[in-house]
This record gives C-alpha cells, structure tokens and sequence, in this order.
C-alpha cells in the first residue's frame, strides 16, 4: 500500500461502490490472506482503545460547566 491518501468519514460515504474498493485497494471478494497479514501487520488489531476514566471531582466540574 505505496499511496496514502486521507478522506474524512464524510468524503468516503460520497464515493460509489466502485470508488470505494479502489480506495481501499480491495475487491468484491475482500482481501487476500496476504493483504490481510501485510495490513495487521501496518495497522495492527481493529480494536477500541480506552480511554482514561475521569475522576469524580473532575466529571462533577465539567458538568457544572456544561450540563449538557
């Protein structure tokens, strides 16, 4: 995966299908087992990171702040 280009959410959703496979250098077919490796490998996992709980005293002044 030589190019590297950067679309927001947004500009994805307008590409057609055909677009859209292009981008992502994939077919209809998805990837290949070596695709696959070579991007786990780049990327790694599709996993959510965490975030850092906030504490109470600070969760309490951001609503004081902001309430909604």
């Amino acid at each position: 995966m030589a190019k590297t280009i950067k679309m927001t959410l947004n500009q994805i959703n307008q590409l057609t299908p055909k677009a859209s496979l292009e981008h992502f250098e994939t077919d209809k077919k998805g990837l290949s087992r070596q695709q696959r490796t070579a991007r786990l490998q780049t990327y790694g996992e599709n996993t959510i990171q965490k975030r850092q709980q906030r504490s109470l005293l600070r969760a309490s002044w951001q609503s004081v702040q902001d309430p909604f």
